[in-house]
């Protein structure tokens, strides 16, 4: 915990009451994703980069943590976003090494600006607590509660044939396709 917390700017007078159960809430999540050292991760929806540095210590060792939001760098309070990636990714940081953020950046622009398949440059994407910032990127409508419920039929584009149980939004379908059967795709509310 002290790597996460030693690289995330915050208040220390917050640290045992809100900053540990937060950081503690997220490892259990990334835990439970079973994603493997050394893999190059993209965080959509990264906020001040909670879930990247509980990436980049739970899979140490990994190659590096994307984060993406479509914040403002003046979004956020006590700190900014700004601020926030900054400190992250400081040469003092025991985790800063592994991270970049690219804040103000959509999630379809950013795929479509690496110039190749978004498989073939990250091997794992997430999007963990983010899912209330999200317009549908899939273009046409979403169903009247918003989601598309249930893994049917798209089970098998999760990676290692493992079935879980999801509610999958218009965007995590696009994501999905985009990624193909033999990457892995994450997501938490």
């Amino acid at each position: 915990m002290e790597p996460i917390l030693t690289s995330f700017l915050h208040n220390p007078t917050l640290k045992e009451k809100f900053y540990i159960p937060r950081f503690h809430h997220r490892l259990l999540i990334a835990t439970a994703w079973s994603i493997p050292p050394g893999q190059r991760i993209l965080d959509i929806g990264c906020g001040q980069g909670e879930s990247c540095l509980v990436l980049a210590h739970l899979v140490a060792p990994a190659r590096h943590i994307t984060g993406i939001d479509i914040a403002h760098l003046e979004y956020g309070s006590p700190f900014t976003v700004a601020e926030s990636h900054a400190y992250a990714t400081r040469t003092s940081s025991p985790l800063g090494a592994r991270l970049s953020f690219h804040p103000r950046m959509d999630t379809s622009k950013f795929l479509a600006g690496l110039g190749r398949p978004a498989g073939e440059v990250f091997h794992t994407v997430v999007r963990c607590h983010s899912l209330f910032y999200f317009p549908d990127e899939c273009g046409g409508g979403v169903s009247d509660d918003g989601y598309l419920v249930g893994c049917a039929g798209v089970e098998g584009l999760l990676s290692r044939g493992k079935k879980q149980a999801c509610i999958l939004s218009r965007l995590d379908v696009w994501l999905l396709l985009q990624w193909g059967r033999d990457s892995q795709y994450a997501v938490v509310f």
